[in-house]
């Protein structure tokens, strides 16, 4: 399986996963099945008006799942609808949420019962974030 781990500063398999999905600038791909990693930041991800388009540049590479401490039900959403990438809910390092998916012991994050901002006040439990937009 070909993952997807938002990271908060490239350190290999030490890399700490980034606490919010849609803030993060740095991301890891890797596949469960070796520890081979890939470095990616925004400017891989921009499309021909060089806006950033994670969404297409996950598709394209190829990526079945992203391991993410936190993602905002919108974001969640999106990708339910638009693709069969699945996210699963995983903190620490890359080594750690590479193990814990391996042995399957990392939770999916659906869509079911996730809080949006207008249940929430601005403090969403389903995605930790205290910035909802």
């Amino acid at each position: 399986m070909k993952v997807c781990v938002p990271v908060s500063a490239y350190e290999g398999l030490q890399s700490p996963v980034n606490k919010d999905f849609e803030t993060t600038t740095k991301y890891i791909l890797c596949s469960t099945d070796s520890d081979e990693l890939s470095e990616v930041n925004d400017q891989d991800m921009q499309d021909v008006f060089g806006d950033p388009d994670p969404l297409k540049y996950l598709l394209e590479h190829n990526v079945d799942a992203i391991i993410t401490s936190s993602m905002r039900p919108a974001s969640r959403v999106v990708l339910q609808r638009r693709t069969d990438i699945s996210v699963f809910k995983g903190s620490g390092t890359v080594a750690d949420v590479l193990s814990k998916i391996r042995n399957r012991q990392l939770p999916e994050i659906g869509i079911d019962g996730l809080e949006f901002s207008m249940a929430c006040s601005g403090g969403c439990s389903s995605c930790e974030s205290t910035t909802c937009k």
